[in-house]
């Protein structure tokens, strides 16, 4: 961990918009992990940094809680699952477990925050160079005001093998994007340049 199996799939025409045309299921992820036996005693918690909506945490069969907002962090209290201190554990969680990961390389997830950030922010300064209103963002996509019904624009984007989110019925004329890689994001703007 930490990992994405939406990103792992081809985009599909008949996919859902909201996941970027990519197919999406639930998916189980699996770590195991040894406290130390001097752990005994210290109160515990899983911390899980970015989860999927609606996730499910398990740890050693037992339910610790469910989450239903994506890509937001919560934490576990786990004194009372845990089987063994100086032995195996093993947390499973139907989402992206991150951290979990970031007990394996701390480095990890800062360095993504920071290429997201800055591929976001490069696309939004693009974008309100060309006079487009963009909501501010902290995450890994964004909203645009693309001054027409966006599911044209949406449509005109996808014949060009661009894929961005749905329309959202308040705000007709905005599409949502999630941050791609740097070549994802140039083929966006070369794309959004011709076509919006």
């Amino acid at each position: 961990l930490p990992h994405d199996f939406v990103v792992e799939n081809d985009p599909s025409q008949s996919a859902d918009k909201s996941h970027g045309y990519l197919p999406y299921s639930s998916y189980w992820y699996r770590k195991h992990f040894t406290l130390p036996a001097s752990a005994a005693g210290a109160t515990i918690y899983i911390e899980v940094e970015a989860a999927q909506t609606k996730s499910q945490v398990y740890l050693n069969g037992f339910l610790l809680g469910t989450h239903d907002y994506g890509y937001t962090p919560n934490e576990y209290y786990v004194n009372s699952t845990v089987a063994v201190f100086g032995g195996d554990n093993v947390p499973a969680g139907s989402s992206l477990l991150g951290g979990l990961a970031s007990l394996e390389d701390v480095k990890l997830l800062p360095q993504r925050k920071a290429l997201n950030a800055q591929l976001r922010d490069e696309t939004l300064a693009w974008l309100k160079g060309r006079g487009f209103t963009c909501t501010a963002s902290h995450s890994n996509c964004f909203m645009i005001d693309v001054k027409q019904p966006a599911q044209q624009v949406i449509e005109k984007l996808a014949a060009e093998g661009v894929l961005i989110g749905r329309v959202w019925q308040n705000w007709p004329q905005w599409v949502r994007v999630t941050v791609g890689n740097k070549q994802e994001m140039a083929r966006f703007r070369e794309v959004f340049a011709a076509r919006v």
